[in-house]
């Protein structure tokens, strides 16, 4: 891991994971080993530090994941909020936690957009909050795939 446990690039190949971090709940999604898609995994309840490490250890393990993708809420201006520096806090903890890198991605209207898939499903986001954090979070990661920087020639 560099020095930094956040990063401004992830490794190209290997998972990735991504995370839509919210104050009761984890949504997770996973690449393929390539990146070139996503995939919703599940949502976690989160509990406390205690509770969540040894699962976000366990998907780490059970992914063999070179990296995190954590959704970075944003204003519709772009501007950071008071939920943004938790996110934040999350992420360097999470970085510390699991000896992974993290990147901050923008996750503005991914909820809407999982909302929307669900709805299409002909299913109800209200009943189906945790099933939106995960597709929130496979949105997050397909954004990231999509737009990152180029590798270098």
């Amino acid at each position: 891991m560099t020095n930094s446990p956040v990063t401004t690039d992830l490794p190209r190949r290997g998972v990735l994971v991504g995370v839509d971090h919210g104050r009761k709940r984890i949504g997770l999604a996973v690449t393929d080993v390539n990146q070139t898609m996503a995939l919703p995994l599940t949502t976690l309840v989160s509990k406390s530090p205690q509770h969540d490490a040894p699962l976000l250890r366990q998907v780490r393990d059970d992914y063999c994941a070179v990296g995190w993708v954590v959704g970075l809420p944003l204003h519709m201006s772009g501007d950071e909020s008071a939920q943004s520096q938790l996110v934040r806090k999350f992420g360097i903890w999470l970085a510390e936690i699991t000896e992974r890198p993290v990147i901050y991605w923008d996750e503005r209207l991914t909820s809407s957009a999982a909302e929307a898939i669900l709805w299409s499903l002909g299913e109800s986001p209200s009943r189906n909050k945790a099933r939106i954090d995960g597709l929130a979070a496979q949105a997050i990661l397909q954004a990231y795939l999509r737009d990152r920087p180029a590798v270098p020639l």
